[in-house]
């Protein structure tokens, strides 16, 4: 874990590491949280990231999420909120990874294997 108090602090990191999951103030004091977000999406897209603000908008929520920002928190927040919002994304998260390890494994399956497969499909439910 590690914890900047500014996006050129957060930059330095983002170059040398990889992270599952960001938790960003759109108030930085030396770029926009949208700015930082489009750095990260860059980077690295598997990165999720929770967006929290004080000063928040029906449209600042938007723009984040539609920047792919995973969930939109206002401040001030509960712990025990924040700490679900985490577990949920973290899920998440692994839940994308395990669906592309499926999907690479085998999507290159022959015809006849997946229709083997529906045929027995139908037979287990008759």
């Amino acid at each position: 874990m590690e914890t900047s108090n500014s996006a050129k602090e957060a930059l330095e990191y983002l170059k040398k590491n990889t992270f599952d999951l960001i938790l960003l103030d759109m108030v930085l004091p030396d770029m926009s949280g949208y700015q930082l977000m489009d750095f990260i999406t860059i980077q690295n897209q598997d990165t999720l990231i929770i967006v929290i603000t004080g000063q928040a908008s029906m449209d600042s929520a938007i723009g984040a999420l539609r920047k792919g920002a995973y969930d939109y928190i206002r401040k001030p927040f509960e712990p025990d909120a924040l700490i679900t919002t985490f577990k949920n994304a973290l899920n998440q998260k692994s839940l994308i990874l395990l669906t592309r390890t499926i999907a690479t494994r085998y999507c290159n399956w022959p015809v006849k294997y997946i229709e083997a497969s529906r045929t027995l499909i139908k037979i287990i439910r008759i």
